[in-house]
């Protein structure tokens, strides 16, 4: 009997589990890694996801060898992560959860990439979780928690006014984007289209508040074309990450 997804009926005796191989402490394993990381974050609309697949594209015509995860990857918090929104759960549990799902992705993804010499392109991270959570006045010593994840070679910080990010969503009626998406849970306006605009200024601020004394973080005017934009983050790379590959346009 399957209850969700492919978890079966554990309360039948004769069920083999688990289904996969233990994952060990990653502890031991975060450090002089062959491969490495570079996480893209920024505001909805920034174009994140379209940089993300063009710099894959642009590593694999030179057989450079690269995975590209999300933060939001982890099946395994997924329906805890369903049932949290729908019950609007408190900004404490939900950055719990979401921590739970990027680790799980550490261990399970991430690491081995690393491991294998791969270069691991990460659409959002654990600092996605942090500039939402002080959106929400969750404690600094509660986050903590958080610094303790590995810390990636290079942060590619896409930046955006909201008012260009709303523009490039297409926003006209509330209609178009979700309760969460929205950030409705602040109660910042009764429009949802207003209060995400509102919403992705204060995500904004605190990015910048974040990644102002950041070393490993670069800051990309992401309001050009994307070609543009593109060259400005292979630039990025070859200089902050010295011997990676040939980020020359083709």
């Amino acid at each position: 009997m399957i209850l969700i997804d492919d978890v079966p009926d554990f309360s039948k005796n004769t069920v083999n589990y688990p289904k996969n191989k233990p994952c060990r402490s990653m502890e031991h394993e975060l450090d002089d890694l062959p491969g490495k990381m570079i996480v893209f974050e920024g505001l909805d609309g920034a174009g994140k996801s379209t940089q993300i697949e063009l710099l894959k594209e642009h590593m694999n015509r030179r057989n450079i060898r690269v995975e590209k995860y999300s933060y939001k990857q982890s099946s395994t918090v997924y329906h805890a992560a369903l049932k949290g929104k729908w019950e609007n759960f408190d900004p404490y549990t939900s950055t719990l959860i979401f921590l739970a799902g990027i680790t799980d992705t550490l261990a399970r993804n991430i690491i081995p990439a690393l491991q294998e010499g791969k270069t691991v392109l990460m659409d959002r991270y654990v600092y996605t979780l942090l500039v939402r959570a002080r959106a929400r006045n969750v404690s600094r010593q509660f986050l903590q928690v958080l610094d303790s994840l590995r810390e990636p070679d290079l942060i590619i910080y896409m930046d955006i006014d909201e008012q260009e990010a709303i523009k490039r969503k297409g926003l006209v009626s509330d209609e178009q984007v979700s309760y969460w998406e929205a950030g409705c849970d602040l109660e910042l306006s009764a429009s949802k289209t207003e209060n995400w605009s509102l919403y992705q200024r204060i995500i904004r601020n605190e990015y910048m508040e974040l990644f102002r004394e950041q070393p490993n973080c670069v800051q990309i005017d992401s309001s050009a074309d994307r070609d543009t934009v593109h060259e400005r983050i292979c630039a990025a790379i070859r200089e902050s990450i010295s011997g990676l590959f040939d980020c020359s346009s083709v």
